[in-house]
């Protein structure tokens, strides 16, 4: 390899780098944007997944794997926060004497509510503490050089 190539490659790479410290600055601030920069992040991850540095190309993978599952995280959170809502409603108007369907008690519907609500706030903090420590993580992992999980023998 001439010195020319070289350095060529090791700007490439340096210039890789660069964009995954990018894409994991928008990962960590993207629990502040309602995830707009968590869509930045993936969609520069995915521009750059075949980058030819081996080390950047499994912190883009890295990155784009974390978007998926705290995406996953988020949705399912929601739905559990929605259902525990209408449960919740549901406890009131069974307290009113309004008969619920189903034969579901106001205490099961009480219990059912808790845990939906309970399932809720786990699934969002998970998924926030994910972005959170994942892109530290991520990014330490990444200034010493480091890729994540192992590199296949060249």
């Amino acid at each position: 390899m001439t010195v020319r190539a070289h350095a060529e490659s090791a700007r490439s790479a340096a210039t890789d780098r660069a964009f995954a410290f990018l894409g994991y600055g928008f990962l960590f601030f993207a629990t502040f944007t309602l995830g707009l920069l968590a869509v930045l992040a993936v969609l520069l991850a995915y521009s750059r997944q075949n980058s030819p540095d081996p080390v950047a190309r499994s912190h883009f993978r890295k990155q784009i794997k974390s978007f998926w599952f705290d995406l996953v995280l988020i949705a399912a959170g929601a739905v559990a926060g929605y259902v525990a809502l209408a449960g919740g409603l549901g406890t009131l108007i069974g307290l009113s004497g309004v008969k619920l369907p189903g034969g579901i008690t106001v205490e099961n519907a009480g219990w059912i509510t808790l845990a939906l609500g309970i399932a809720w706030a786990v699934l969002w903090v998970w998924g926030f503490l994910n972005l959170i420590i994942g892109s530290i993580a991520g990014a330490a992992r990444l200034a010493a050089g480091k890729p994540i999980g192992h590199l296949p023998a060249a």
